[in-house]
C-alpha cells in the first residue's frame, strides 16, 4: 500500500488459510470449482434479480485482469461506493482478485468523512453504482481520486464493462498469475468516523490472511451445503459479508444480499436457509423447498 496510508492491521488471530481455499483470494478459483458442483449457485439481490455464480466468477476475473492491464499495482487502494448488494460484492471481489485493497465506502457517511478516508488511504480509483456516480465525481474533486468507474453509462466516468474488454498491456503490469506472490498486502479496509481533531480518519486493514482465517472458521462452524441459501444482512461488517458470500458460493449455496427482515421471513418459509446475522451466528430452517423455489 502507499506509504501515506495510515493503516493499522486488525489486532486479531489469523489462522493459516485452509488448503481447500483458492490460492489468490477467497473469490478467485470459482470457475474451476463450479465444474464440480451438481448445480450452479446464484447471487440474489433484495429486488429479486438473480445472477448465476459462473457469470459472477467470469465477470470478476475479467474485471480484475482489466484493472491490472490498466496499471493497478498490488496493494493499491480502490474505493467502492455502492449500496450493499450484488454490485458491491462484485466490485469488492474484483479488487481482491486483482491483489488490491478494497475500501468499501458507506453511502450514509458524510462527505467530509468520505473525502478524508479517500485522502488518508491515497485512493486513486473508485468503483461506483450509477445511482451514486454523481457523488463519486464530487468526492474526486475533494480527494486524490483520478478515475471513477461506474456500473452503467454515466458522463465523465468509465463504464465497468470496459474492464471486461481487452486493453493494451502496460510493460509494468502484474498478471493474475503473479497474485499468489504479490497479494500479501491485499484485503479490505474498514474506517471509523473522522477524528476529534478533524484531520484523520482511522482505518483498519483486514488483510487477506485474516479473511482466509474467517473463511476457515465459517467452514468449521456453519457447515453450509449446496442445498442452503445464505442470507447476508445489511448490518454484517463488510469483511464478514465478503467471506460469508465466498463461503456460500464455494459450498454451492446461493446467496441473498442485503436482506430485510421481511425477505428473510419469506425465504425461510420456502427454503432451507442459513442466515448470517451481525454476529455471524447462523441457523438453518428445517423446511423443504417450495415447488420452483
Amino acid at each position: 500500500m502507499p506509504s501515506s496510508a495510515a493503516v493499522n492491521r486488525a489486532d486479531r488471530h489469523c489462522p493459516p488459510p485452509p488448503e481447500e481455499c483458492p490460492s489468490s483470494s477467497i473469490i478467485d478459483g470459482f470457475a474451476e470449482r463450479l465444474r464440480h458442483l451438481p448445480a450452479l449457485p446464484e447471487i440474489i439481490d433484495t429486488s429479486g434479480k438473480r445472477r448465476d455464480a459462473a457469470e459472477f466468477a467470469s465477470t470478476v476475473r475479467a474485471a480484475a485482469t482489466g484493472l491490472l492491464r490498466r496499471g493497478l499495482r498490488p496493494g493499491d487502494v480502490v474505493a467502492v461506493l455502492s449500496p450493499r448488494g450484488a454490485a458491491r460484492l462484485t466490485a469488492v471481489s474484483t479488487v481482491l482478485v486483482a491483489g488490491g485493497v478494497a475500501l468499501p465506502l458507506e453511502p450514509e457517511s458524510d462527505s467530509e468523512t468520505l473525502a478524508g478516508v479517500l485522502t488518508e488511504t491515497d485512493a486513486r480509483l473508485v468503483i461506483a453504482t450509477s445511482c451514486l456516480a454523481e457523488r463519486a465525481l464530487e468526492l474526486a474533486e475533494r480527494s486524490r481520486l483520478r478515475q471513477v468507474i461506474t456500473f452503467g453509462t454515466v458522463a465523465d466516468t468509465t463504464p465497468f464493462d470496459e474492464l471486461l474488454s481487452p486493453a493494451p498491456v502496460r510493460e509494468d503490469h502484474v498478471s493474475l498469475r503473479d497474485m499468489s506472490v504479490f497479494c500479501a498486502d491485499s484485503g479490505i479496509l474498514a474506517y471509523g468516523p473522522i477524528s476529534a481533531e478533524g484531520y484523520r480518519v482511522p482505518t483498519v486493514l483486514h488483510p487477506r490472511s485474516c479473511l482466509f482465517g474467517e473463511f476457515q472458521r465459517m467452514v468449521t462452524n456453519f457447515g453450509v451445503t449446496g442445498s442452503d441459501v445464505v442470507l447476508i444482512a445489511e448490518t454484517v461488517p463488510e469483511p464478514d459479508r465478503t467471506v460469508a458470500a465466498g463461503l456460500a458460493l464455494w459450498s454451492g449455496a446461493s446467496v441473498v444480499m442485503s436482506t430485510t427482515g421481511e425477505r428473510l421471513a419469506q425465504l425461510s418459509a420456502t427454503r432451507s436457509v442459513t442466515a448470517a446475522s451481525p454476529a455471524l451466528s447462523c441457523h438453518r430452517s428445517d423446511v423443504r423447498s417450495a415447488p420452483g423455489g
